[in-house]
């Protein structure tokens, strides 16, 4: 590294940017925050030698060197990192979802855990992410939109003071609702 005049810190942000990925900025959608990372393509990442080809580190005076020039390349077993959650171990499983509905897959894999896996005694799944929080506005609709319905029935009532006119808006709302759904 010296007689390229490149400094340690240099060679780790490039290792934490190419094979780790580097935070570059975050968007918001709605009341969440997500991080958008960049890194090297799979290819440039998959094997120690292509790490050490293609990876480049920049140098001051302009440049840059592969990373296989300025350090030693090659896999190693390093420490097992241990997650917690609510005082107990825990493992996650990322996945991601394309071309398919969520609510859809989560079923499935849902079905498909429960059928094939048995898991030892103090072990269990737990769904979270966005399936989560696709549960909690599912059950919290099941509760809103028939008190609506209850509240739009009531204001009906009172105002045409007939059932029947009653019954033919909240048919008509149905029907609005049968049209968008579909």
């Amino acid at each position: 590294m010296a007689r390229y005049g490149i400094m340690v810190q240099d060679v780790q942000d490039v290792i934490a940017t190419a094979l780790g990925g580097q935070t570059v900025t975050t968007t918001v959608e709605g009341r969440q925050r997500f991080s958008v990372n960049m890194r090297y393509p799979r290819d440039l990442r998959d094997s120690p030698r292509a790490i050490a080809n293609d990876v480049l580190v920049p140098m001051p005076a302009g440049g840059a060197v592969p990373l296989g020039e300025v350090a030693k390349i090659e896999p190693a077993r390093g420490p097992t990192s241990i997650r917690t959650e609510n005082g107990q171990l825990a493992t996650y499983i990322y996945v991601d979802i394309r071309d398919r509905d969520l609510g859809g897959y989560v079923a499935d894999a849902r079905r498909a855990v429960q059928a094939s896996i048995q898991f030892p005694a103090g072990y269990y799944v737990v769904w979270s992410g966005q399936c989560e929080y696709l549960e909690r506005a599912t059950a919290r609709l099941k509760i809103v939109v028939p008190v609506t319905l209850l509240i739009i029935f009531s204001c009906c009532i009172l105002n045409f003071r007939s059932i029947t006119d009653t019954l033919i808006v909240m048919l008509s709302l149905h029907s609005l609702w049968w049209a968008g759904s579909g």
